[in-house]
């Protein structure tokens, strides 16, 4: 149950970072300490990081945020919280990119990071612990966004590099089409491109 679980969680959250994405607002810290679950349904909270994609934010959603929180026109307007703030964006769940050049650009990044939080909770729910790892240690960015890279070339052994073992063939499979999406283009692993800032991630 706890692996189904996993599954209908990722798939919720991603929903819901693609419906606010779909109207101009990114998360930005993605983390286990920002997810909590009621119920079987699963929430994305403290927005209070979050930034506005462009100036261009449908005027009903502006409306409501500035009625909601008293925000004026100048808080209103897009920002970009640098990486090294503490606050802005927890490193360990950081998507590649976001660790590289201190910055996240798009959904397909916030999603690498919701599969770092599943990852992580996995390793906390009771599977057998693996080999320790060094890709939920807080190094330096560099550091981190090569290490991650390296953890997911192998496609079988993945999950162990992250510190998770005994894991059904069920939550396995998932797994892998997560991380296909991510990091696969046309059957080859494209993880090592994203350190180039000039890769445009679809």
């Amino acid at each position: 149950k706890r692996d189904a679980d996993a599954e209908d969680i990722f798939k919720q959250l991603a929903s819901s970072l693609a419906i606010a994405e779909s109207l101009g607002v990114a998360h930005c810290d993605i983390s286990t300490e920002n997810i909590t679950v009621c119920d079987g349904t699963a929430f994305i909270i403290d927005w209070t990081r979050s930034q506005l994609k462009s100036s261009e934010v449908p005027s009903p959603l502006a409306n409501a945020l500035r009625e909601k929180w008293g925000l004026n026109a100048k808080d209103m307007q897009p920002q970009r919280w640098p990486m090294d703030n503490p606050v802005v964006q927890t490193k360990i769940y950081a998507s590649i990119r976001s660790l590289w050049h201190d910055s996240t650009d798009c959904l397909v990044d916030r999603f690498e990071s919701l599969f770092y939080v599943i990852l992580h909770a996995l390793l906390h729910s009771g599977h057998a612990p693996a080999a320790a790892s060094s890709a939920f240690k807080i190094l330096d960015r560099t550091t981190m966004a090569l290490v991650k890279t390296g953890c997911m070339v192998d496609r079988e052994m993945y999950p162990s590099h992250f510190g998770i073992a005994d894991i059904g063939d069920g939550l396995k499979a998932f797994l892998d089409s997560i991380r296909v999406f991510l990091f696969c283009a046309d059957g080859f692993f494209v993880g090592g491109k994203l350190v180039d800032s000039g890769f445009k991630r679809s």
